[in-house]
């Protein structure tokens, strides 16, 4: 028996939380991988609206060394730290949402595991996913926009100082 906070899985079918209600370890792997599906949307999120304000910030810096070309050298500590904020940033996104997207592929593993199990009881060919489409698509915004604002803020680095 594994207990998963309210959450067992006994090494029967059906489980019982709490409450009393029964429910398979289908469900359960459902629901632990919702939750890992909402910590990758958060730290999307997150990552999203911090790089919308390091933007504007460097942004409003770049416009004030447009304004007083002389202060440029005194502006390009600015421009530099928000470009290494901006990287440290997406890189621990990445690293946040790879450990949920392995998350995710241990409970599809588990869930392959026991879906083998019942093909012997039910005499079934094809299992219904316990989520819907997989892709291991690498343009997915979650894979994809990490390495982008990596990118966009080693080319700014590059240029705001030179």
């Amino acid at each position: 028996m594994v207990t998963l906070g309210a959450i067992e899985l006994v090494g029967g079918t059906m489980t019982t939380n709490n409450s009393g209600a029964s429910k398979s370890k289908d469900e359960i792997i459902r629901e632990m991988i919702r939750h890992e599906d909402n910590l990758i949307s958060a730290r999307m999120g997150w990552m999203n609206a911090l790089q919308g304000f390091l933007f504007t910030a460097f942004g409003m810096t770049v416009v004030e060394v447009i304004k007083n070309p002389d202060s440029k050298e005194k502006y390009c500590v600015l421009t530099s730290l928000y470009s290494v904020v901006g990287i440290i940033v997406a890189i621990l996104t990445l690293y946040g949402i790879s450990l949920a997207t392995r998350a995710i592929e241990n409970l599809l593993d588990c869930w392959n595991k026991i879906s083998e199990n019942r093909l012997g009881e039910h005499n079934c060919i094809f299992e219904p996913d316990v989520i819907g489409l997989r892709s291991d698509a690498n343009l997915l915004p979650w894979k994809l926009l990490p390495w982008l604002f990596i990118f966009v803020w080693a080319i700014l680095i590059t240029y705001s100082c030179a």
